[in-house]
């Protein structure tokens, strides 16, 4: 940590949680924020030889010896004998051996440190790559400034307990329960004129509220956003319920009890915990509250190790185990792929997904469609899931326009009811931008066919099929104009893959 956070872990360090150790390590580190003061008044000799501790200019019920650095703990009405006591036994020690001679060791000891034992160094090998293996995680991690601090602090500490008994290691390392904290990271990004994407963390903020509701987190990140003269707009939310752990969202019941009766989190959380999943042939994956598809990544995880998972649960969780019924799991898990596909794909920060969105939500609605051959709880999921698309998945003009000038899905077969409004949007878009010149000519040009379109007995929803392939049947002709750029669009016989690039079309 930096010198900053030091101050201000010192700083807010109560007078309970502040340690004799806590005071030899300042010392030993030659703290800044350490100071000895004398008393200006005292009516005992023994405040000769010792001060009062202050740190960060703020007195601490603690004393130091101005000889031998030792720290007692002292308040104003604990007396002075227990310096009194130290002061003797510090005098004894310099009286009773003032001419004791040094060991040839203490008298030519090497300025250069000495080497660490071979077999020593082999011990903490062993040690940090079962750590890092037994959880994969990086080797990088041993590396980081924050473990050396961790390993040095942890090492300080043991040689002031060396002459402790009975020390537990347990009793030193603080309980992840206790001392966790959530973060919220906050990043702006910005496509500019060219289309280049600009990332911008802001921060890693620590999390401070009660919980993690989506209102919570709304308001934690708009306070922060304040600090940088910045709002977010209003119809854009967080969304972190889930119908596999909740049973009522926005005061609606979700009613998907069957497959939350078989949640499986408990078995995951328990055999990651104890370190049995080394004994899976895949390593289990936890379930993240902040990430859409973490039900379906634990789910489709443990749905491949399902039977293995006897050979390692306790008597205890085969209950659990149980109850579960693999078929429907694995019927779950079939059902919830294509939502997994989707998250994916709008999850791409390379390329652009406006022009995915419409589509997607009809292939999703489409893929909830109930069949008769169903298992009732995956017609519950549907249900819930199908209602809840259509409600707050929300379709803006500028996802249907960016879907039609997609050559792929300009023929919107898949939700062929937009045809004629996508349509009608994109005529507007392009009107917008013509000059104005041109707008009075094609007014001129075409004042009669205008008219015939807005007549309510000839005009009917007119589809995109067939402004590109039918000639309308009446005696009045519409007149051609030398370029009509969206007829053009719409008779052009062009597809392109999934893995072409739309902004080069």
């Amino acid at each position: 940590t930096s010198p900053v956070c030091k101050k201000i872990i010192i700083n807010g360090m109560d007078d309970s949680s502040l340690t004799k150790e806590k005071i030899i390590q300042l010392i030993r580190n030659y703290d800044a924020s350490l100071t000895f003061v004398k008393p200006k008044t005292s009516s005992s000799p023994v405040w000769s030889s010792f001060s009062y501790v202050f740190i960060s200019n703020r007195k601490k019920d603690f004393v130091c010896c101005d000889k031998c650095k030792d720290v007692r703990h002292h308040k104003s009405d604990s007396g002075t004998s227990n310096m009194i006591k130290h002061i003797k036994s510090c005098q004894t020690t310099s009286k009773d051996i003032p001419n004791a001679s040094l060991t040839i060791k203490e008298y030519l000891r090497s300025k250069t440190a000495q080497p660490i034992s071979r077999i020593f160094k082999e011990k903490i090998t062993d040690a940090t790559v079962e750590f890092v293996a037994v959880d994969n995680r990086a080797f990088e991690l041993a590396s980081g400034d924050e473990f050396i601090n961790l390993a040095q602090t942890i090492f300080n500490v043991g040689q002031d307990l060396s002459k402790t008994p009975g020390v537990n290691v347990l009793d030193l390392i603080p309980n992840p329960r206790t001392v966790s904290v959530s973060f919220c990271g906050i990043a702006l990004f910005y496509l500019n004129d060219e289309l280049k994407l600009h990332v911008f963390i802001l921060g890693c903020f620590p999390y401070d509220r009660d919980n993690q509701t989506a209102s919570q987190i709304r308001q934690f990140v708009d306070s922060k956003l304040l600090e940088f003269n910045l709002t977010l707009d209003n119809s854009k939310f967080i969304q972190l319920e889930h119908c596999f752990t909740t049973d009522v969202i926005d005061e609606v019941p979700v009613k998907c009890e069957i497959v939350q009766q078989m949640y499986v989190r408990k078995i995951v959380s328990h055999t990651r915990r104890t370190h049995k999943q080394t004994k899976l042939s895949r390593k289990l994956q936890s379930y993240c509250d902040t990430r859409f598809n973490g039900a379906f990544l634990m789910m489709d995880v443990l749905l491949l190790v399902f039977d293995e998972l006897p050979g390692v649960l306790e008597r205890a969780l085969m209950n659990d185990y149980e109850s579960i019924d693999k078929d429907l799991l694995s019927c779950i898990c079939l059902f919830l792929k294509p939502f997994e596909e989707v998250i994916e794909q709008f999850s791409s920060d390379t390329k652009p997904t406006i022009y995915k969105v419409l589509p997607f939500k009809q292939y999703l609605l489409n893929h909830c469609k109930i069949h008769p051959d169903d298992h009732d709880g995956i017609q519950q999921v549907k249900t819930f899931l199908e209602k809840r698309i259509q409600d707050v998945w929300i379709i803006h003009d500028i996802h249907y326009i960016t879907t039609f000038l997609h050559p792929s899905f300009k023929n919107f077969d898949k939700c062929s009811d937009f045809r004629a409004k996508v349509v009608d949007l994109t005529k507007n878009e392009l009107m917008k931008r013509q000059p104005s010149s041109s707008i009075i000519c094609s007014t001129n040009n075409k004042s009669s066919a205008r008219i015939v379109e807005l007549d309510p007995q000839t005009s009917s929803p007119k589809t995109l099929l067939s402004q590109c392939f039918d000639t309308p049947k009446n005696d009045l002709k519409l007149p051609t104009t030398p370029y009509d750029e969206l007829e053009e669009y719409i008779a052009l016989n062009v597809r392109l893959s999934e893995n072409d690039d739309i902004l080069l079309f």
